[in-house]
């Protein structure tokens, strides 16, 4: 694992991981919350070791600094398809409320987002806290797919919005370009806002590669990206995640919906963030 250790320390998941190994007996192994078990890769801890070391936890600036937004901006276009710059960059505490600030920064009360059945609870949530509506998208269990066709008849003058997972929480599947592309084309042909959650699109498997919204031609300018920390690196508890917006206007519209000053994210998790987004950290995440 190019130095990194892959060895699972129970006796400090069952001090430390809280929500899943510290609540059951010693004998049960907890199949529950998305969190990896692995301890988390050495320049993150080093990253944080040198946090402590200096002495320095200041209040976080909104939306993050500037080098963790630098270094998100270059992740992503180098790995995710598309061109990425440090201002397109909003560092939040963690995918959830991304969701929950972009859900509040494009609908209002009455509104509606088209969500897919099954998915991740939080989408519904997020829509829920914004005053909307959600309406819901059957994905046939069996086949796993998706009924496009159908999508375009759940559209209504109240719709604002198109809700994106992938890869795609629970089926556990890659969207193929074919996919997002109809999703896509139907989101400029209605102007909605496309919200794609991507904190999975470094874990994928069988060959399969992740095409993210973003990269097709239409959706930059409508598409609110999501990525997270929590399942790629293990850092659940550091509460970290940043969205992308490659429209000004989006950017300003999220900035305005941002909790901001009252709840800026933390300087240690940036600082850790900014180490798991460098070259250093590839091989242990690839492992």
């Amino acid at each position: 694992m190019d130095g990194f250790s892959s060895e699972v320390r129970v006796d400090l998941l069952r001090r430390y991981a809280q929500n899943r190994w510290a609540k059951l007996p010693a004998d049960v192994i907890p199949l529950t919350a998305a969190d990896p078990d692995f301890r988390v890769a050495t320049p993150i801890s080093e990253a944080i070791r040198r946090v402590a070391e200096d002495g320095v936890f200041s209040y976080g600036a909104d939306g993050g600094g500037p080098r963790f937004r630098e270094a998100a901006a270059a992740f992503v276009s180098k790995h995710k398809g598309y061109r990425c710059e440090p201002d397109q960059v909003h560092a939040v505490s963690g995918v959830a409320q991304a969701m929950m600030i972009t859900a509040k920064a494009f609908m209002g009360p009455g509104d509606e987002a088209i969500l897919f059945d099954p998915v991740d609870f939080l989408f519904g949530r997020s829509v829920d806290a914004a005053g909307g509506r959600r309406v819901y998208s059957a994905v046939d269990k069996e086949t796993r797919s998706f009924d496009l066709e159908g999508l375009k008849g759940l559209v209504t003058p109240r719709t604002r919005m198109l809700c994106v997972c992938n890869p795609h929480n629970p089926l556990g599947r890659v969207l193929t370009r074919e996919e997002l592309r109809a999703m896509v084309d139907l989101a400029v042909d209605r102007d909605l806002v496309i919200m794609s959650d991507e904190i999975w699109s470094d874990i994928v498997y069988d060959g399969r590669r992740h095409v993210a919204t973003a990269a097709l031609p239409g959706a930059e300018e409508r598409t609110v990206s999501l990525y997270g920390f929590s399942k790629t690196y293990g850092m659940a508890g550091l509460q970290l995640g940043y969205m992308v917006a490659q429209s000004s206007e989006l950017m300003e519209r999220i900035r305005a919906a941002a909790p901001g000053y009252f709840y800026p994210v933390n300087t240690v998790s940036l600082e850790a963030g900014t180490a798991a987004l460098e070259e250093a950290c590839r091989g242990w995440r690839a492992s």
